[in-house]
């Protein structure tokens, strides 16, 4: 028997990473193509569901087959094209647009597609030979032959006014020597196209698409290539395009699982564009799209649903100051920043009226996952809080209001945001910073809390605004390895905290990747660039092992064992908000057979980006 082997790809069933960690797509797309890490068998699928966690993942299987029998294959991906391989021909994927798919077949190779269907939803055969499968909420799919013959085997329930369960087959023709289909993704209406563009165009295109947003990013050092191409594939495949709730292209978090573009996450992915500072700026702007009368802005926005239940921590000052400092700001005019400034000043009032009804002047926390650290143990007596790190935004979104006034020619209004920066300044060293890290504090009661916590050292992000001393001592703490430095990045809570854990949690002890970019970023503008980049280089270079997940563990493996450290083995998510004790040993786990796949999001990849583009350089 021959044996299979695929070419090289950015992914791929051969590859350090494949489609169990990320779907291939295109950008502007809701549809995918994933490897399911239980089955290990491919799925075409919608990324579209009411809830953030995707109830149907696995919705229509794709099989490889010879005279009705399944074909082993492998797959390799590029950022244009999913290559299937088979004994007997390959069969490719590829888009020609957000809302068309294409697959091809050559050799001997069939396709089937497998469809797992619920009451109310149908397949519709149409009279030129297409068959269109409508879903209640999914929306639908026209499966268009253009050579080939396709061949299904739906019936129609009366019973239950559904089709039932049933495959679509693409079949070769000796003449064609193979076969070849569009399928189009439409939630209304749609119909087959009068004309097709040849395969290899629509690749080429999708290649050529992907470089010119790619060329957003900054060049690298050699050792980082890969990851960075595969983590710029993973942003632009995670943007979807307007359609329900959405009024602008926006960034999901992830493909089949937090189906939302989340409120600080937009401004990461501007930051990590700065290459392009026109196209960062709508990055900037599209939370603003949805930005209520009071001025807040939503914790996150999906083409099914907006949720206002908070809103994230108000990083866009933070991005705004680097967009302007890293960026070619000769493309922006002044609408561009009066824009900007007049949504910005709306979300500021938002946060000093409705997160400040003591009326004490200090902006708070009214609920953990404002903080964007949803179980930091800041945290652990209570809510209303206020904290520094809220002050730390806070300060440097005034700032970054002063600096917007003054593009949008409103001198006397810059004047009032330099003053309210300055003010937040001197709250925040006075009464926030004990000596060792910055503090919270309880409004109801005046408790002062003193966490564990690494946003507890966040205000580091305000760089040389910080005296030396302050500097010096978070510096300090940051490099120790009794503290807070891993050989694979910062951990999100003190490695000597009673409230550390290696297996439940998000900050609790795991190694978050925008606590990497923030810190990196403000230690370098603390003038700390030795210590930003030891730490660059450990995150970056563990991410090239684990992958783009948002949490990795604080080691690759059990300090006691040697073992691989598992995903399950450190986070249950059924344990995120309870309270966790001291453990004996933090790092213990047991033996694994089966390989943890952890799904990477856009939110990390765009924290990769950034840390190793401004951080490690080309160097």
């Amino acid at each position: 028997m021959a044996i299979l082997k695929a070419a090289r790809g950015m992914l791929g069933s051969a590859e350090k990473f494949d489609l169990r960690s990320v779907p291939f797509s295109y950008c502007g797309s809701y549809i995918c193509v994933l490897e399911d890490p239980e089955d290990r068998k491919l799925y075409l699928s919608f990324s579209r569901s009411p809830k953030l966690m995707i109830n149907r993942k696995n919705l229509i299987r794709l099989t490889p087959m010879l005279d009705n029998k399944e074909l082993p294959f492998v797959y390799t991906v590029q950022p244009g094209k999913l290559t299937i391989k088979t004994f007997c021909g390959d069969i490719e994927f590829c888009f020609a647009n957000p809302q068309q798919m294409r697959v091809k077949g050559t050799g001997k190779s069939a396709l089937r597609f497998s469809f797992k269907m619920e009451t109310f939803e149908v397949a519709a055969p149409k009279e030129n030979g297409d068959l269109e499968v409508m879903y209640i909420i999914l929306g639908k799919l026209l499966f268009a032959p253009l050579s080939g013959s396709m061949y299904n085997n739906g019936k129609w329930l009366p019973a239950k006014a559904m089709t039932e369960d049933f495959d679509l087959v693409l079949l070769p023709s000796i003449e064609a020597g193979g076969f070849e289909a569009a399928i189009h993704e439409y939630y209304s209406n749609g119909e087959r196209d009068k004309s097709y563009a040849a395969f290899d165009e629509c690749v080429a295109n999708a290649e050529k698409v992907f470089e010119e947003f790619y060329s957003r990013y900054p060049d690298v050092p050699e050792k980082y290539k890969d990851m960075t191409k595969a983590a710029a594939w993973t942003v632009w495949t995670h943007i979807v395009r307007p359609r329900g709730f959405l009024k602008s292209p926006i960034v999901y978090m992830g493909r089949t699982s937090l189906l939302r573009g989340f409120g600080w996450q937009q401004s990461q992915q501007a930051m990590a564009q700065s290459g392009d500072l026109q196209e960062a700026w709508k990055f900037l702007l599209n939370m603003f799209d949805y930005q209520d009368e009071a001025g807040q802005i939503p914790d996150s926005v999906g083409e099914q649903g907006i949720s206002y239940r908070v809103s994230k921590p108000p990083l866009q000052g933070f991005a705004t100051l680097y967009l302007l400092e890293k960026g070619d700001d000769s493309v922006l005019v002044k609408d561009d920043y009066v824009k900007l400034y007049d949504k910005l000043k709306k979300f500021a009032g938002w946060w000093f009226k409705f997160r400040d009804h003591a009326k004490t002047g200090i902006p708070q926390y009214y609920h953990s996952d404002e903080s964007g650290f949803d179980d930091a143990t800041i945290f652990k007596e209570g809510v209303p809080l206020q904290s520094g790190d809220l002050l730390a935004w806070l300060i440097l979104l005034t700032e970054a209001l002063a600096a917007l006034a003054v593009k949008s020619e409103k001198a006397n209004e810059s004047e009032h945001w330099a003053n309210e920066s300055k003010r937040l300044l001197n709250i925040l060293l006075s009464e926030f910073w004990n000596g060792r890290q910055f503090v919270s504090r309880v409004v109801e009661t005046g408790e002062t809390v003193e966490a564990g916590s690494i946003a507890a050292l966040l205000p580091i992000i305000l760089g040389k605004r910080l005296p030396p001393d302050v500097i010096e001592k978070i510096s300090e703490r940051l490099a120790s390895k009794d503290e807070f430095f891993t050989e694979n990045g910062i951990v999100s809570e003190n490695l000597g905290s009673p409230e550390f854990t290696a297996r439940a949690g998000f900050m609790k002890g795991a190694i978050v990747s925008p606590v990497q970019m923030l810190i990196t970023l403000g230690l370098k503008q603390a003038g700390k660039d030795d210590l930003a980049r030891a730490i660059a280089r450990r995150y970056c270079d563990f991410v090239c092992v684990k992958g783009l997940s948002t949490m990795l563990p604080p080691h690759e493996f059990d300090l006691a064992s040697g073992l691989s450290v598992n995903k399950e083995d450190w986070y249950k998510p059924e344990d995120f908000y309870k309270k966790t004790e001291k453990r004996t040993d933090r790092f213990k786990n047991e033996k694994k057979e089966a390989e943890t796949i952890e799904p990477w999001t856009s939110w990390a990849a765009a924290n990769f980006l950034t840390i190793v583009g401004e951080i490690l350089g080309h160097a």
